[in-house]
């Protein structure tokens, strides 16, 4: 009987030791499989960051935009207290965007510098006119600025709206563009009446 028992036990130990083997290929296994679960996970968490950034930035120049055009209204409306206000906003957008997440390449900063950099111009035109008691000057030269840099502006968010490989890749986004800026042209004509 003792020689049964020992037999048993050593298959019993033998069988134990593979099952541990196996026990130990398989927690192995688990961990790498986990492991590339991990950083395919953190891939994706990126992968959305940046997307929501693109989008945040799509909609931040898509608002400049819409109240660079509202700003041309209150400069032919001669609205002078809300055409100061605009610029200021109009220029700090526009430095946030500069500063943002998604990155811009020197022609686009260029860009964006320059018309933040001719509002300061027209602010302080239309500021010092209105100090001194005078009329500013001739609304439309100021619209014909504030024009130009809206024309620059557009081709800065049709490139983020392109990137990558210049394949529109926010088409979506380009159509709430659309329909933003049609919405604050309505807006904006009904205030004129």
């Amino acid at each position: 009987m003792n020689a049964f028992a020992t037999e048993w036990g050593n298959i019993a130990s033998v069988l134990g030791l593979l099952v541990s083997i196996v026990g130990l290929g398989f927690s192995v296994w688990a961990v790498y499989a986990a492991r590339g679960a991990k950083l395919a996970a953190e891939s994706a968490a990126e992968s959305v960051r940046a997307r929501l950034s693109l989008f945040g930035i799509l909609e931040s120049l898509s608002l400049a935009l819409a109240q660079m055009q509202e700003l041309k209204l209150l400069q032919r409306t001669q609205d002078w207290a809300q055409v100061l206000s605009r610029y200021a906003n109009l220029r700090v957008s526009l430095a946030r965007i500069c500063a943002g997440p998604v990155a811009l390449d020197e022609r686009e900063q260029s860009i964006l510098s320059d018309a933040r950099s001719a509002l300061a111009a027209n602010e302080n035109r239309v500021d010092r006119a209105l100090l001194s008691g005078k009329q500013p000057a001739d609304p439309a030269k100021l619209n014909e600025i504030v024009s130009s840099h809206i024309d620059a502006c557009v081709t800065v968010l049709v490139r983020i709206q392109t990137e990558p490989g210049g394949k529109s890749d926010c088409r979506s986004t380009h159509g709430a563009y659309e329909a933003t800026f049609g919405q604050v042209s309505i807006w904006i004509s009904r205030m004129a009446t």
